[in-house]
């Protein structure tokens, strides 16, 4: 992956049986490893679920773990199966600041052209100058949580709150904007149809459901709907700078641009930039719980589907990465 890591460059030795007795304690309790020795392996099957089962006390209802691109763990609870998929919620933008990056390589856009070029309503406006790469990175100016009918935006109903480019403020409205740009720039397929052709197929990525706007298209921030394995594709394709076990998704330069934030120096292209216990982490993230995590230097991608906003990321890394159980 392009994103720059400043952890260390593997998980050590699995510990023994000793150091983790703390998994038969209860909830809140503090554990240290006495020693680097005694960190656990991320990659360790019964480490893994350890981590499972004390984190479905948090809402965690589904686990599945890839390792170098194979699935070493998978784990269930409460009813929730393999087959059961989960409403991602905002977890659902990082498909837009992909398809983004890929319209991009594609030629049909480049991120710092105005938004305006293709939205002729916002020319000769305070909208004129917002660019595609602010939209997607929050730093737009606009009010991002102001209703909006479908996804074709006017002038009537979108304002800035601040200038372009110098605050960030999270919500859906920029990302059913850039839907409907897309789908200017595309003259005759949907944006959601060039997404279906461009990502998801390549990699063989299946969704269950995706909730429909008030036109019957598909919104761009949110509401797709998918099982824990369909979303860990997503997060290997990330993981392998956009190449899909030798076929060319995305090049990696468009990866490297997807994963630069902007006002907000842990959000990219719909998609959050996160450390933890010194390893970076690359995150889609949906209400609820919903994540799919991407840990370079591990060679791991997570995905935690989960029904409870008692869910922590901070609390869910420290267990993985240390073996110590947050209060």
């Amino acid at each position: 992956m392009t994103l720059a890591l400043a952890a260390s460059a593997s998980a050590t030795a699995a510990p023994t049986a000793t150091a983790f007795e703390v998994y038969g304690g209860t909830r809140g309790t503090a554990y240290a490893p006495p020693d680097e020795a005694a960190m656990p392996d991320t990659h360790d099957a019964a480490h893994l679920k350890r981590v499972a089962g004390i984190a479905k006390d948090y809402g965690v209802a589904g686990m599945y773990v890839l390792a170098d691109g194979e699935l070493i763990f998978e784990q269930y609870y409460r009813d929730h199966g393999p087959d059961e998929p989960q409403t991602l919620a905002s977890g659902t933008k990082s498909f837009t600041g992909a398809i983004a990056v890929i319209a991009a390589a594609d030629g049909l856009l480049e991120l710092d052209e105005k938004v305006s070029d293709t939205i002729k309503e916002w020319q000769d406006t305070d909208l004129e100058k917002v660019t595609i790469r602010q939209l997607l990175t929050l730093s737009s100016g606009l009010d991002p949580k102001a209703e909006t009918v479908g996804q074709r935006p006017s002038i009537s109903d979108v304002h800035l709150t601040s200038n372009p480019g110098k605050a960030w403020a999270y919500g859906g409205r920029p990302f059913q904007i850039f839907g409907e740009l897309l789908t200017r720039k595309l003259d005759g397929e949907s944006a959601h149809a060039y997404m279906q052709r461009r990502l998801f197929e390549p990699i063989g990525l299946e969704w269950t459901d995706w909730r429909l706007d008030d036109d019957g298209r598909p919104g761009m921030n949110g509401g797709s709907e998918m099982t824990a394995a369909n979303w860990a594709k997503f997060g290997e394709l990330l993981r392998r700078d956009g190449d899909w076990f030798g076929k060319e998704v995305i090049p990696p330069e468009m990866v490297a641009e997807m994963l630069t934030p902007g006002a907000n120096d842990k959000y990219a292209l719909g998609i959050w930039l996160e450390s933890y216990e010194g390893h970076n982490v690359v995150q889609a993230t949906g209400k609820g719980g919903q994540r799919c995590y991407v840990i370079d230097d591990q060679n791991l991608v997570i995905v935690i589907q989960s029904d409870s906003p008692k869910f922590k990321d901070e609390r869910f890394m420290e267990l993985l990465f240390t073996g110590r159980v947050a209060g």
